[in-house]
């Protein structure tokens, strides 16, 4: 801010005494910005005859937010503004009630004591969670390459993420011939069979699906892609499943894990006395509630699920009954359990490799 001037009027004069002073304080302007108040020009091109006047919209905002100080108190609220205020009728009282209304509806919660093995199972959960999420990405660019180089490939099994056969056989199109798939087809299907049965006995597996073994070799012939892509996709593909492999491992030494705790709670037998939830399922479930017993009712415990159902009634219609889904984002509630089925269901794991 270099100089502020406070007139009744604004008019040629004030302008004219306005600069004058403004331009004592320093050196002569390159460019002018004012509104497009009519006795501007005249007084710009008079006094500083070299400047750019410029009078485009908005382009004085800088100048407006830079002098806010200076305008003194605002003007009392208009009737428009206090109604856009949604606070403006707030007072201890009536936050004290609206505290107790939510505290009787069950809406709020006794925080959760510190506890060493309830907060080993949360961690444990949070660990279990990041490793679904970054298995799922990893299987979602693995599918974004193969739609991309050899499409054909994901046509070869009806689920071939769940599939160690498939994922075998991957394994030796990728590292054994480099992703090379007119190497691979010159071996024959009696030797990618042979070596496809090698690499599942290295995890552990007795024979792979010959079904699948034989659909993907005989997808080393399909032309649908982009060919120039493919040698550098398939490498890429060969990174990202590897890294999956190693963090399903991981997710399972970490379900472990949680099994684990959930026994040094004693409540894997409770648990598993649901239909349909297993105990990885259920420490899944109690990673994401903590300690049920915080809640005073299972009503409670069912609303910060987001498990409460809402009727939608008016009159006498009677509209479909929904879940309310206000709760705990991450809690991994299963999916059945979200379409009203309260109590059996499975929750969300890692997929099922076994094929």
């Amino acid at each position: 801010m270099i100089d502020v001037l406070l007139c009744r009027r604004r008019d040629a004069a004030a302008a004219r005494a306005f600069f004058t002073r403004a331009l004592r304080r320093g050196p002569a302007p390159s460019e002018v910005v004012t509104d497009r108040a009519p006795v501007y020009p005249r007084v710009v091109n008079e006094l500083a005859p070299a400047a750019r006047h410029v009078t485009e919209q908005y382009e004085n905002n800088a100048i407006e937010t830079d002098h806010g100080r200076v305008l003194g108190p605002r003007p009392a609220m208009t009737a428009h503004d206090s109604q856009q205020d949604l606070t403006s009728d707030k007072t201890d009282e009536k936050d004290a009630v609206l505290i107790a209304r939510l505290t009787a509806q069950l809406r709020c919660y006794v925080p959760e004591p510190v506890d060493e093995t309830w907060g080993r199972l949360r961690h444990l959960g949070a660990r279990r969670e990041q490793l679904v999420v970054e298995m799922a990405s990893q299987v979602q660019q693995m599918r974004a390459l193969f739609e991309c180089v050899w499409p054909a490939a994901l046509e070869t099994a009806q689920q071939p993420f769940k599939s160690r056969s498939w994922a075998a056989a991957l394994i030796v199109i990728i590292e054994r011939d480099g992703g090379e798939l007119d190497r691979t087809r010159r071996l024959g299907v009696a030797r990618f069979e042979q070596a496809v049965r090698r690499q599942i006995i290295k995890q552990g597996r007795q024979k792979p699906c010959r079904r699948i073994v034989r659909k993907l070799y005989a997808a080393l012939a399909d032309p649908t892609g982009v060919r120039a892509h493919r040698p550098g996709a398939l490498e890429r593909i060969g990174f990202l499943l590897a890294d999956w492999q190693a963090a399903a491992v991981k997710l399972v030494d970490t379900e472990r894990r949680m099994v684990a705790v959930l026994d040094q709670l004693q409540l894997t037998e409770l648990a598993t006395s649901i239909p349909g939830v297993s105990a990885v399922g259920a420490a899944a479930i109690l990673a994401e509630t903590g300690d049920p017993h915080r809640f005073a009712t299972g009503r409670a415990l069912v609303k910060h699920a987001g498990l409460a159902p809402r009727e939608k009634l008016s009159g006498r219609f009677l509209g479909r009954t929904k879940l309310t889904g206000a709760g705990r984002q991450d809690c991994v509630w299963p999916r059945g359990a979200r379409s009203g089925e309260h109590n059996a269901a499975t929750p969300s794991t890692r997929p099922d490799t076994s094929t």
